[in-house]
């Protein structure tokens, strides 16, 4: 009677230690979605921080004589084709006057 008492304690204490390992390997992956997802998030959020400073320097820093300089050289390029009538990037020059 004593052994079969030990033996079940055994049996209970297995089930348990098996049950700790799997909540403890399932919360593991929990916290490593979160974190893969508060990553995720973060890099979003500096993403969109970023585009938006860019948005409010060029926006503070282009003139109406650029606007017209741009629209120009767009139409000119739309006049020679579609494959050149990207939008022409600012020379380096034009940046470093306005920064």
């Amino acid at each position: 009677m004593i052994a079969a008492g030990q033996k079940e304690r055994d049996r209970i204490v297995a089930e348990a230690e098996e049950k700790a390992a799997r909540m403890r390997k399932e919360a593991q992956f929990i916290v490593e979605q979160q974190v893969k997802q508060l990553r995720d998030d973060l890099t979003r959020e500096a993403a969109e921080a970023a585009i938006g400073a860019a948005e409010a320097l060029l926006t503070k820093s282009t003139t109406s004589f650029d606007q017209q300089r741009l629209a120009q050289e767009y139409l000119s390029a739309l006049q020679k084709g579609p494959a050149s009538a990207k939008p022409p990037a600012p020379s380096p020059a034009q940046t470093e006057t306005r920064l």
